[in-house]
């Protein structure tokens, strides 16, 4: 009679390991979870993540159309390559990443789990690390013109522009797709997708995974070519005005000093405007790193709304850099009014 007791308790624990085992992770608490949360708060959330998604789609659609005028408002053929890059990567995250988040928020939950999921949360990813090296590359191109601007019409030609931008595209893709296939071979598919109701959106790994190193990912492949983007933004502003003194030192010709400080000046207007564009881009991604690291490293409790916040940062980051661009360039202002009037 004890063998048999032993025997059911022991078929029991087997089959709620593999129930555990194949459920995808979700935040259970009722403060964080979605399904709990008061039908009021749920449009409310959706709504605020509605506008966000329409400021994304909207805002990169008209950036892209007014990149195409790029000689129109006074920019260089390369630095519009990269710039089309890094918008093309913020429509496809409004897309790809705000869409389905809102979605969720509305619904309370993401309307396919498993492998569906965890493609979702990769492009994602993808698209985000794009996002950032893109602006990397416009920032190689502003330090090339500052500080070498002899020898950047050679380093700097349209066809180097285009293979660097394919070959962004095409390393971080393949990149993630490997990194997905490798964590497929060495982790159980259960442990592969998660939709964390806390924030709204697929994770790549579960929090209780040993190998879930989501804020490392970020601190890799984020935060490190952000701090490489403002030391140069930094050189670049320091040699900018070590030449502007020298040359106007040095030149006694009024003509010549007009003409050089008319240039300076533009070329320190592009680099206060770009170096804008990456402070914004940290704030965006800053909270949302933070909380998650106190919630799945620190494993201390975040409140919902702290969660939610650092979302709505996280995708207003992909259209930050629009209003900056209609804010800081008059032509720019011009071209997009004319097209939004269309």
């Amino acid at each position: 009679m004890a063998g048999e007791n032993l025997s059911m308790s022991v078929t029991v624990l087997d089959r709620e390991l593999s129930m555990t085992m194949s459920t995808p992770y979700i935040v259970k608490d009722d403060e964080n979870s979605t399904s709990s949360t008061p039908y009021i708060n749920r449009i409310i959330r959706s709504c605020c993540l509605s506008f966000v998604s329409l400021l994304i789609i909207v805002g990169n659609a008209v950036c892209l159309m007014v990149l195409r005028r790029a000689q129109a408002i006074g920019i260089k053929g390369t630095t519009k390559i990269f710039l089309m890059s890094l918008t093309c990567a913020d429509l496809a995250q409004g897309f790809f990443g705000a869409i389905p988040v809102t979605i969720s928020a509305g619904l309370g939950f993401f309307p396919k789990s498993g492998k569906l999921c965890f493609y979702q949360a990769l492009l994602s990813y993808i698209l985000s690390f794009i996002s950032c090296l893109s602006l990397f590359a416009v920032t190689a191109e502003r330090y090339i013109t500052i500080l070498y601007p002899l020898r950047y019409p050679m380093i700097v030609t349209m066809r180097r522009a285009k293979i660097a931008i394919a070959a962004l595209w095409t390393f971080q893709s393949l990149l993630t797709i490997l990194l997905a296939i490798v964590l497929q071979m060495i982790i159980p598919e259960s442990g592969i997708s998660s939709f964390n109701q806390g924030y709204l959106m697929c994770f790549p790994l579960k929090r209780d995974n040993k190998q879930y190193g989501h804020s490392y990912v970020i601190l890799i492949f984020l935060f490190i070519p952000t701090i490489s983007i403002i030391f140069m933004y930094t050189k670049m502003l320091l040699v900018a005005r070590y030449h502007t003194i020298t040359r106007m030192t040095k030149s006694g010709n009024t003509l010549t000093q007009a003409t050089f400080r008319s240039k300076m000046a533009s070329e320190h207007r592009a680099v206060v405007t770009f170096l804008t564009i990456t402070s914004a881009s940290v704030i965006a991604w800053l909270p949302f790193t933070v909380v998650t690291f106190v919630d799945f490293n620190l494993h201390r409790d975040v409140q919902p709304y702290w969660r939610f916040l650092s979302i709505v940062f996280l995708f207003s980051g992909s259209w930050f850099n629009v209003v900056i661009y209609y804010l800081r360039n008059p032509k720019f202002r011009s071209a997009a009014k004319r097209i939004m009037l269309l």
